[in-house]
C-alpha cells in the first residue's frame, strides 16, 4: 500500500489536473492486487496497472511522482526492464501536459489516441 505521504502527494496530483477519483481508484486497484505501487527515494512514487490493447499485454504507467530531474531519461530502462521481464509487449502513459508531444519523441514513445483530454503515449518493448 501506499504511505500516507503518497496519497497526499496523488491527491495533489488529481486536484491540479482536475480527476478528483484519482487516488480513490488507484487504492481500490492496490487493494484488489490489479495495480502495483511502489515508493523510491531516487526515483518517487510510482503506480503501475497491466492493460491490455488488440489483445497484447502491456504496462500503464499510471501515476508517477518524481522526485529528481530527467527522470524519465534516468529510469525508464527500468520500467522497460520491468514491462518484458512481465511478458508485456508495450509501457503507456496517459498526460495532460502538452509538452510531452515534442520531448518524449526522443525515447521512442509514440503518440496514440487521446484519452478524456490527455495525451497517450505508447512504447514497444
Amino acid at each position: 500500500m501506499l504511505s500516507s505521504s503518497s496519497q497526499s502527494k496523488i491527491k495533489a496530483l488529481a486536484d491540479k489536473y482536475h480527476r478528483p477519483g484519482l487516488l480513490e481508484d488507484v487504492m481500490n486497484e492496490l487493494a484488489r492486487g490489479t495495480s502495483i505501487s511502489f515508493e523510491h527515494e531516487d526515483i518517487g512514487v510510482v503506480v503501475l496497472k497491466p492493460v491490455t490493447q488488440d489483445g497484447r499485454l502491456g504496462m500503464l504507467v499510471w501515476v508517477v511522482i518524481g522526485f529528481c530531474k530527467n527522470a524519465i531519461a534516468t529510469h525508464l530502462a527500468l520500467f522497460e526492464k520491468m514491462a518484458r521481464d512481465s511478458h508485456m509487449k508495450f509501457i503507456e502513459f496517459h498526460t495532460p501536459r502538452r509538452g510531452f508531444a515534442r520531448f518524449i519523441k526522443q525515447f521512442n514513445f509514440k503518440q496514440t489516441r487521446p484519452s478524456d483530454g490527455f495525451f497517450v503515449f505508447t512504447k514497444e518493448v
